[in-house]
């Protein structure tokens, strides 16, 4: 319910508030994500497919616009401070390396042309 809310929630939320350890909740969420469980778990993180789509489009609309080589670091910390502009002081948190395998992903279906160079530039 509080990810449907939130868009995404942490494990280690998910544990406290059960009163188990974090690795028991991925022992039991990963073997259901795709089916019971609508989601993608990532760095800790489970998000919501929607949330995603949005990060997404993101990364594509903000790598699409880059012309010459640039230290995607910088890239991910402006679309995160764009994140937590929208969404206020309760803003999400995204890990550099969501936006960093969201956009790995963009290159293998050719969604954006470029290249990454010892992972931090393209």
């Amino acid at each position: 319910e509080k990810l449907q809310e939130r868009s995404q929630i942490a494990l280690a939320e998910i544990a406290a508030q059960l009163h188990i350890g974090s690795e028991l909740v991925l022992n039991i969420l990963e073997p259901r994500l795709g089916t019971i469980v609508q989601g993608r778990l990532e760095g800790g993180q489970l998000y919501t497919p929607a949330y995603v789509s949005r990060i997404t489009a993101m990364v594509r609309g903000a790598t699409r616009g880059l012309t010459v080589p640039t230290n995607l670091p910088s890239v991910w910390n402006s679309l995160q401070q764009q994140l937590q502009e929208m969404h206020g002081a309760n803003g999400v948190s995204v890990e550099g390396s969501f936006f960093q395998s969201i956009f790995v992903a963009l290159l293998k279906e050719g969604a954006v042309l470029g290249s990454v160079r010892a992972g931090e530039s393209v």
